[in-house]
């Protein structure tokens, strides 16, 4: 699946969105929540991302674990990127 973080719609105040890169939060968020070495490659792959890259399907649900459990992230963060891999999912 491709997913682009670094155009994620992000709440910036209740009801307001702004259009934001929180590739490196959500590549640190993941990489800090892992045991599993192909996901922690992929979180270093949307850490360094510069745009739309593809998501291993089987990678999807440990990585929303990982972001779903992860303190390091601030949750209008967290939300955004939920949003996109459960958007991408359908």
């Amino acid at each position: 699946m491709k997913v682009d973080f670094t155009k994620a719609k992000v709440e910036v105040t209740f009801g307001e969105y702004k259009e934001m890169d929180i590739a490196k939060a959500v590549g640190n968020a993941i990489h800090q929540n892992t045991s599993d070495i192909g996901v922690d490659e992929t979180a270093r792959n949307i850490y360094h991302s510069e745009g739309e890259l593809e998501i291993p399907d089987e990678q999807i649900s440990a990585i929303i674990y990982a972001l779903s459990n992860a303190s390091t992230i601030l949750v209008s963060a967290k939300k955004a990127a939920l949003n996109l891999l459960k958007l991408t999912q359908e």
